[in-house]
């Protein structure tokens, strides 16, 4: 997200390393991950539909399908 960070660099380099410990959770490319965080971030902060997600995020339900796998899994 260009102009949307809400995740600091000192932030993510302790988040990322979280994620990446849970298995079968695509963490591999570091930026389109924390691409996905941001997003999730930028619907938790703003209260938006997944919908509404800016096109920078990517694909709305994309998004949400991976939040939703993620909450299966015990991530959030």
């Amino acid at each position: 997200m260009d102009a949307c960070q809400y995740i600091s660099q000192e932030q993510w380099s302790k988040m990322y390393p979280y994620l990446h410990a849970f298995p079968r959770l695509h963490t591999r490319h570091e930026a389109k991950c924390r691409r996905f965080v941001e997003a999730v971030f930028w619907v938790l902060r703003s209260g938006a539909r997944w919908r509404l997600l800016p096109p920078s995020s990517g694909h709305w339900n994309v998004v949400y399908q991976r939040f939703a796998t993620w909450a299966e899994r015990g991530v959030w």
